[in-house]
């Protein structure tokens, strides 16, 4: 580009550069270690949010695909104009169904770090931004950094009763970080299910549910909403209020 002038090398510089950073054309290490951008807001943000999830969610391998979605992700908030869709309608409405609280309560603290509140993005580009987010921690929301204790008390027969307790695991390990196991009197849970409903039961520590068939789909969803909510409880911001 020797022909060009240094200013339109630098303009023409720079959208390239906006081009690879919201396309995923390159890999992001590759931008930016070739970038003359590295402290820039992009970057803050990043390192912002990635902060945020990672006190929320154990992602082990999948650490760098997670950054760099949100890579890509951030450089079409900062750096363009306009509207962006998922390219899967059908799968987006699926995840947003299956959002809980927890997932939620992440979403609503990434939006609220100050740098992006100074873009004062537009609604519908905000609620564009929310679904990316969406898209991109549905498949970890079985890995949630704490893990929620749940202790199960049965009169049921002990190979009857464990087969209660690992349906209990298999419905829940889905979309949960959870650990069921037989009650144990000496042990902490953050829940205890019942079979039955006793007087017995009222000093424990731990909220109680009561589940007495797991075939009722009722129950099942009773359940889930308890977890869920549990993790919500659990949820603690890194942002000051």
């Amino acid at each position: 580009m020797t022909f060009l002038d240094h200013d339109l090398v630098e303009y023409y510089s720079y959208l390239t550069f906006i081009f690879l950073n919201t396309h995923n054309i390159i890999s992001y290490p590759v931008t930016e270690i070739n970038s003359l951008f590295k402290h820039s807001k992009c970057q803050q943000l990043l390192e912002q949010i990635t902060t945020i999830l990672t006190n929320s969610y154990n992602f082990n391998n999948d650490f760098n695909a997670l950054r760099s979605s949100l890579y890509f992700t951030i450089n079409k908030l900062l750096l363009l104009d306009g509207y962006y869709y998922s390219n899967n309608i059908l799968s987006l409405e699926v995840k947003k169904k299956a959002s809980q609280p927890f997932e939620e309560k992440v979403i609503a603290e990434i939006l609220n770090i100050p740098l992006v509140q100074s873009f004062k993005l537009n609604p519908y580009k905000l609620q564009a931004i929310r679904d990316k987010l969406r898209m991109i921690i549905y498949p970890h929301k079985s890995m949630k950094r704490r893990c929620i204790s749940i202790g199960v008390i049965s009169q049921l027969p002990i190979e009857t009763r464990y087969a209660y307790i690992t349906e209990i695991q298999n419905i829940l390990s889905k979309g949960h970080n959870i650990s069921v196991n037989d009650y144990l009197e000496q042990a902490h849970y953050d829940l205890v299910i019942a079979a039955f409903n006793s007087q017995d039961l009222a000093g424990l520590k731990a909220p109680v549910l009561y589940l007495d068939d797991l075939e009722v789909p009722n129950n099942v969803k009773l359940l889930e909403d308890t977890v869920s909510q549990l993790e919500s409880e659990m949820y603690q911001p890194l942002l000051l209020n």
